[in-house]
């Protein structure tokens, strides 16, 4: 079972390349990229965070928060 669920798309019964071929039209791409791209940009904002660079850190929490939101993914509130 997935560990996220999608609001916006029935991904629990697709298998991995299926779900990944989703083309989300907001985003421009599809869900493996758009995965991808959440990834990294935790990945950065974990390092901003890290560094304290606070201006980087807004950014990256707004473009987190709009791919979250485009692909389904419950908002879970407060990130850090």
């Amino acid at each position: 079972m997935l560990k996220h669920l999608s609001s916006r798309y029935n991904i629990e019964d697709m298998d991995h390349e299926e779900r990944n071929s989703i083309y989300i039209p907001e985003l421009q791409m599809t869900w493996g990229s758009a995965w991808s791209a959440l990834r990294k940009s935790w990945q950065g904002f974990y390092a901003a965070r890290r560094t304290g660079d606070s201006e980087s850190i807004d950014t990256l929490l707004e473009r987190i928060t709009m791919i979250r939101k485009y692909m389904g993914l419950e908002d879970g509130g407060t990130y850090y």
